[in-house]
């Protein structure tokens, strides 16, 4: 468990530093490290899951109660995550996610026209 969160650290520095004073895109890390064992495709998908769980984080605690409090809507609103079960919720928002990854890896694909190693921020640019 100490090396999953040791590795959660090191992935969100090389991606702030990769994005920041490196000028790449965000997800160029994660890229490098795809390339090991998948295709960037898959990649960008499991980046959309991920990226639903985040939302996950921020919703009972943040959306949800903000959401209640301008629609006049109370408990219907701000216990949803209870109401429907968390691990329920938690499966929806992976699932926005990784419908969002797709979306975005397919709308990729056609704009660029071909399957080169593409990140957020432009080509993977490899030091010589």
């Amino acid at each position: 468990m100490a090396g999953m969160a040791a590795a959660v650290a090191m992935a969100m520095f090389a991606m702030i530093a990769s994005v920041t004073y490196q000028h790449h895109g965000f997800f160029t890390p994660l890229f490098h490290i795809s390339a090991l064992v998948g295709s960037p495709k898959s990649m960008i998908i499991m980046a959309g899951a991920l990226y639903g769980l985040g939302v996950l984080v921020m919703t009972p605690f943040v959306l949800l109660p903000v959401a209640a409090a301008v629609a006049g809507s109370g408990a219907t609103i701000s216990r949803m995550a209870q109401m429907v079960g968390r691990s329920t919720f938690a499966i929806e928002h992976m699932m926005f996610g990784i419908g969002l990854g797709a979306v975005f890896s397919a709308s990729r694909s056609s704009a660029e026209g071909s399957s080169g190693v593409v990140s957020a921020g432009g080509p993977v640019r490899v030091a010589a």
